[in-house]
């Protein structure tokens, strides 16, 4: 009977593992500058001028991306600490909503759901208040249904002098917050982008440049 126990102990004890093992494997690898992702079916090039940070495969936050010389706002010349210096998240999932209707329903002051609880979390974006709607259109991508949607959020808030100062400022600014969706089957993949709105134009020109039709996302297999 202690012989059989002992084994099954050996046996949990190795599942276990085996669980934990799987549970740290990455979410997708970067090679050669390109996003590969492993569960989802697609990739992407990454921007020069981006940094990579793969998570793991058990979140549908596949890859957070940084960019790498974010200029600072002029309120912040003295104290560039506080620039809210630009990142990138990449979602996946499967999703039965369309491209627009996933994003209306992150949008919804009412609608829930697992996947806007982790989504809320990476894009704290949509949790300020009375942000201000710039524009949404639908569009294609890598032959596919997409929607893009930005707005604005404009802020007041009080910082130091300079880096080195105690004394204290005023500054007025704003951040920008882009979600762009693209629906392949059931499998959509959501690029949501914040950043200081002095230089919006710019960067979301670098992240279209890894959404783009023209080679930089393209799917390896297409979603069910």
């Amino acid at each position: 009977m202690k012989r059989w126990l002992m084994w099954g102990l050996v046996v949990l004890v190795a599942a276990s593992a085996s669980f934990a093992a799987r549970k740290k494997e990455a979410a997708g690898v970067v090679k050669d500058k390109v996003y590969q992702d492993s569960e989802y079916g697609f990739q992407f090039k990454i921007h020069e001028n981006w940094s990579a940070k793969v998570n793991k495969a058990d979140l549908n936050s596949r890859v957070v991306l940084i960019q790498k010389n974010w200029a600072v706002p002029p309120q912040y010349s003295q104290a560039k600490d506080y620039t809210q210096i630009p990142h990138l998240v990449v979602y996946a999932d499967t999703s039965s909503l369309s491209a627009k209707a996933f994003i209306d329903s992150l949008l919804s002051e009412t609608y829930k759901s697992k996947a806007k609880k982790e989504i809320l979390k990476e894009f704290e974006f949509l949790s300020l208040p009375d942000i201000v709607v710039k524009g949404g259109r639908a569009l294609t991508v890598a032959g596919q249904t997409a929607f893009m949607w930005n707005a604005e959020y404009k802020y007041v808030k009080e910082i130091q002098e300079t880096a080195s100062s105690i004394a204290g400022i005023r500054v007025a600014g704003g951040y920008s917050g882009m979600m762009l969706a693209i629906k392949n089957g059931n499998i959509i993949v959501l690029y949501h982008l914040m950043c200081e709105n002095n230089f919006f134009n710019e960067i979301a020109a670098e992240v279209r440049a890894m959404s783009s039709d023209d080679g930089a996302l393209s799917w390896v297999k297409a979603g069910d």
